[in-house]
């Protein structure tokens, strides 16, 4: 194994870890802290692809992320205003999908179509749903999960860029580890919502 390979791996199981244990064990409101820091780091390295130059202007941007987190947070403290901020999420993306429909795409549909199905199988069974209904959803946010990824592949080469960030050894940035599930998130969340798995 290339030591490239074992830093990858290694830290994929460092993270993978992580993640477990803050969904799990810690209270919620530091799984909220947590998930708040990495979004925060994220703004940052999104600030890199609007090609701010002064440190200074994107500390300025990732204090308006911030503060944007923070209304949208009060905001959505109800079902009805939750869904209300991810369908503007979905519509968000939707809107990404249609920007790079005529950039390269590096995953198949059909593969990512059928890389959804066993996760909306389990995921049936597990909440309960009818599977007509749920895999539908599933292979939606995959579907989304590839434009969340080709979206920040797109702003990357604008902004001349290879990572995103060097946080994670072998891995990139924030954003290298969570452009597919910003993408998926919201589409999964809100037909989980329309489903009334979740309330």
């Amino acid at each position: 194994m290339s030591d490239a390979l074992r830093k990858r791996v290694l830290t994929a199981v460092v993270l993978a870890a992580a993640l477990l244990a803050i969904l799990l064990w810690l209270p919620e409101w530091a799984t909220v802290a947590v998930i708040t820091l990495l979004v925060l780091f994220g703004a940052w390295e999104w600030s890199a692809f609007l090609l701010l130059d002064a440190p200074e202007s994107r500390v300025g941007y990732v204090l308006l992320v911030g503060v944007l987190l923070w209304l949208v947070w009060g905001f959505s403290m109800s079902p009805a205003r939750r869904d209300l901020v991810l369908a503007v999420a979905v519509l968000w993306w939707l809107l990404a999908l249609a920007w790079i429909m005529f950039a390269p795409r590096r995953v198949s549909p059909w593969a990512a179509a059928a890389a959804g199905s066993p996760v909306a199988i389990i995921g049936s069974r597990w909440f309960q749903v009818p599977l007509a209904a749920f895999l539908p959803l599933c292979l939606a946010a995959v579907g989304f999960s590839v434009v969340g990824d080709l979206t920040e592949s797109l702003l990357k080469r604008f902004a001349g860029m290879k990572d995103s960030g060097s946080i994670f050894p072998g891995h990139g940035g924030v954003m290298d580890r969570i452009d597919s599930l910003t993408g998926a998130a919201p589409v999964l969340l809100l037909g989980l919502s329309l489903l009334g798995v979740i309330t």
